[in-house]
């Protein structure tokens, strides 16, 4: 604020004064050669502060809102007005500063300039405007007049800025958001909607900082925030967030923990926020291993009504591989149902879901209900291909455990044509099928093994075949040793190359 102190407020009014004067007989013959309805137009809006909505300028002439909106478009093609849309609503406001400046001084009779008095206002904080030196006549009268003045003109200047902040945002552009944050950051200290929006940037700031991996200053604006006491809970909760997920991603897991925990003490954050934080420390207590504290806090979460749905579903799941790791099949089960229960899950939760279940079916051997689940992810219509390639090659497995060997076959070779080679999961569960295939017992499998080499070699897939009949070997071990079965399975592979 170099330009403009309040040392030299006397000789800038002094100067503004007189150029006005200079101004004053131009700008007012062109008001005098409006139309009458334009020129009340005109006069009003340099009275007015900011950019001001059809209606109010109508109540404020006491001219009809239609025949305002009408003469307001004219005044806009003669270069006296500008429009700025806001929702459905246009604001106008004077295209010349200088012609309000004049006519302002016109009819100021001696007081304070509103114009000045408002650029005080966005111009310096609170605390300078109040340090009021009684003896220095025109910068007391100003600073008062400053005081008196709506801060809606300042939380307007920044509400264009945040306008800049949202572009920003939908567009990635995190140095345009870390601009325009910084504009309202530096701005005057002013109490009120405007400190708010400086809080609001300094979030906005921060994340973008984050984003372009500038982490310590994105740390040094969160903190900034949180030293405020009066910042609004929302805000603070947001910050704690944000500086967890850095945190997490920086692999300090302690302070993120400690982030989570203090906005999950917070009475009044908002719930959506403390599901996010409840969410987000499952994640890393399943990450440390702390089995028990990740159940805790997913069924915390679950239980919460305002959770986002997409994050319920996500929770389940999560919750549902716990239970499973922990041979609690039943819980895993009934997550897992609930799960394709929703609604709101999206189709690929949906699938994984699907699959994961079948699984669990099979291993507990029922294989109709495995077999049935894999059926119905083949016929979602949005489920992701990586997870129709796992059920395409799931359907033989289940198969061969229900002993239906043609039905097995036909499957197989139907996931080898249907199957996706370039997505994800393409001639999964080998291992699956050679387990399957060895339950049938020594009198099948010999002759099972023999077709299932001829059907990868076909499709230049024995790299796949080789590294799953080393990782099954323990499986087709009967009663001989390990060293004797991989014989066997030497002996088959060469027959099939000498075939």
């Amino acid at each position: 604020s170099s330009f403009l102190t309040m040392a030299s407020l006397d000789d800038f009014v002094s100067a503004l004064t007189l150029l006005a004067d200079s101004l004053t007989p131009y700008f007012q013959e062109r008001v005098r050669s409006l139309p009458a309805q334009q020129g009340r137009i005109v006069q009003k809006l340099c009275d007015l502060q900011g950019a001001t909505p059809v209606k109010m300028i109508a109540e404020e002439t006491f001219i009809g809102e239609r025949s305002v909106a009408k003469q307001l478009g004219d005044l806009a093609k003669k270069g006296y007005v500008i429009s700025h849309k806001r929702g459905k609503q246009s604001y106008y406001e004077m295209a010349e500063p200088l012609m309000r400046l004049a006519l302002e001084v016109k009819n100021s009779q001696g007081k304070p300039l509103k114009m000045v008095a408002l650029l005080l206002r966005a111009w310096f904080s609170d605390t300078e405007l109040q340090t009021v030196d009684e003896k220095n006549g025109i910068t007391a009268d100003y600073q008062t007049a400053a005081l008196s003045m709506d801060k809606a003109f300042l939380v307007s200047i920044n509400e264009k800025i945040e306008e800049q902040i949202s572009i920003g945002i939908d567009s990635n552009d995190y140095n345009k958001i870390i601009a325009a944050s910084s504009e309202i950051i530096n701005g005057p200290q002013t109490e009120g909607e405007p400190m708010v929006q400086k809080f609001r940037a300094l979030v906005d700031r921060g994340l973008a900082y984050a984003n372009n991996n500038k982490i310590e200053p994105a740390l040094q604006d969160w903190a900034t925030l949180l030293e405020m006491e009066d910042a609004p809970a929302e805000l603070k909760a947001t910050a704690l967030l944000n500086r967890s997920v850095t945190y997490a991603e920086k692999g300090e897991s302690e302070r993120e923990l400690q982030d989570l925990a203090t906005l999950l003490e917070m009475e009044d954050a908002p719930a959506e926020l403390k599901a996010s934080a409840l969410f987000n420390r499952s994640i890393t207590y399943r990450r440390k291993g702390e089995s028990e504290r990740e159940l805790q806090d997913l069924t915390t979460f679950l239980e919460m009504e305002d959770a986002p749905a997409e994050q319920k579903a996500k929770a389940l799941f999560n919750r549902s591989n716990t239970y499973r790791e922990k041979g609690e099949s039943e819980q895993q089960l009934q997550d897992l149902t609930t799960l394709l229960e929703m609604e709101d899950a999206t189709a690929e939760q949906k699938a994984k879901a699907l699959f994961n279940r079948s699984n669990t079916y099979g291993r507990k051997g029922e294989n109709e209900r495995a077999l049935q689940g894999l059926t119905t992810l083949l016929k979602m219509k949005d489920a992701p291909q990586y997870a129709i390639n796992k059920a395409l090659f799931g359907i033989p497995v289940a198969h061969f455990n229900l002993l239906q060997i043609k039905q097995a076959q036909q499957t197989l070779i139907q996931a080898f044509d249907k199957g996706d080679k370039s997505s994800d999961y393409y001639l999964s569960n080998t291992n699956y099928i050679l387990q399957a295939i060895n339950q049938l017992g020594s009198s099948f499998w010999q002759d099972q093994i023999s077709w299932i080499i001829s059907l990868y070699a076909k499709h230049k897939a024995l790299g796949n075949l080789s590294s799953a009949i080393i990782h099954s070997a323990s499986f087709f071990i009967e009663d001989e040793s390990m060293l004797s079965s991989i014989k066997k399975w030497q002996q088959l592979w060469q027959k099939h190359g000498e075939n």
